[in-house]
């Protein structure tokens, strides 16, 4: 069921009144990308000071686990012999809960939790098991999703194995690896490939990017604040790949009935939740001249937020991500949010990727 809460979150909210909830950052990408050596070399900066870590391996010997444990003692839980997405939610939020209690037994206070999952993990399921646990959310929240993509093997990697479209897909930033190593020719062509996948997700080669994205510096609600994501429409690289993944653009003029719309994009995605891979918007309101960020993956959504002002013309912009399925749900929220918008004279436009699907 699709999960808008009704209460909006503005930002720079202080949460005084309840205990911060603990961001949870899942660290994906295919095997061989560096998520390993990335966890343990930002481990020991001291912005990641509090910091535990979950490592899935699809082995039952935890070497990941060692190797960072090795740098953040008694921190590292090892959930092995198996991929996190394929139904072991129970594992996870036990190790969560385990973390938590631990923590709290020994006055020791989580700053965030890593979550590195097995090259071969769709991280979508995975948000859902911890952020979306009716007994956790209490004390988590969504930080994001870091996905690093290998730019010497990586493209090779995506015609072999589909489940790096959706890590791509599923990212709030793209950490590109072994630059040093491509040259510049590879380099650009998998820029092309992840910009052509997601367009919203922030695309860089520097760690100190990751380690802000990672620390809490910036993230999720820091990009939407800057309102850049969902600024230019999205534009296509001219690359194609027919089996996985394509996105749609939506701009509304005008402001919405936000209340009537809410209900019914509820039974948009009901209906067609598991098509979409990452939903991202900025709506312009009846009654509250302020822009509402809205984030979700498939059917699920995080607390709407309200950002202070518009850093342009206030319209509603909404970014889809999802399979080919998806482009019937993102004609029908299309016909739907136009139906809920004031009558301002201008046109409603559907940037409708196709040739990415």
């Amino acid at each position: 069921m699709l999960s808008f809460q009704s209460r909006s979150r503005d930002e720079g909210e202080s949460g005084i009144t309840k205990p911060a909830r603990i961001p949870v950052y899942v660290v994906t990408g295919y095997l061989g990308s560096g998520k390993t050596t990335l966890i343990a070399d930002l481990l020991h900066d001291v912005e990641m000071a509090g910091t535990a870590v979950i490592v899935n391996e699809l082995a039952e010997i935890g070497i990941d686990q060692a190797v960072i444990g090795d740098v953040q003692q008694g921190e590292v839980v090892l959930l092995s012999n198996g991929c996190l997405c394929c139904g072991r939610g129970t594992d996870l939020s036990n190790a969560v809960r385990q973390l938590i209690a631990s923590a709290r037994q020994d006055g020791r206070k989580i700053e965030r939790i890593l979550i590195e999952t097995s090259g071969a993990a769709d991280p979508a399921p995975i948000v859902h098991q911890v952020c979306f646990d009716p007994e956790l959310r209490a004390s988590l929240r969504y930080g994001g999703v870091l996905c690093l993509f290998d730019t010497m093997f990586g493209l090779d990697l995506l015609t072999r194995d589909p489940v790096g479209y959706r890590q791509i897909a599923l990212a709030d930033m793209v950490l590109l690896t072994k630059c040093d190593l491509a040259s510049s020719g590879a380099q650009k062509q998998a820029v092309a490939k992840v910009r052509s996948l997601n367009e919203v997700a922030v695309v860089t080669e520097e760690r100190d990017q990751s380690r802000a994205f990672l620390s809490g510096q910036t993230g999720p609600v820091g990009a939407a604040g800057s309102q850049s994501w969902l600024g230019p429409a999205v534009e296509t690289s001219g690359d194609t790949h027919p089996q996985e993944i394509g996105t749609w653009t939506l701009r509304i003029p005008g402001v919405l009935d936000w209340t009537r719309a809410e209900l019914s994009m509820r039974q948009i995605y009901d209906r067609h939740g598991d098509a979409i891979l990452r939903t991202k918007g900025l709506i312009s309101t009846k009654g509250d001249p302020r822009p509402l960020v809205i984030h979700g993956i498939n059917r699920h959504f995080h607390r709407p937020l309200r950002l202070k002002s518009w850093e342009s013309e206030p319209e509603t912009r909404l970014v889809i991500i999802g399979t080919a399925q998806a482009k019937q749900a993102a004609d029908e929220i299309s016909s739907l949010l136009q139906s809920c918008a004031e009558n301002t004279g201008e046109t409603a436009t559907l940037g409708n990727l196709e040739h990415e699907i």
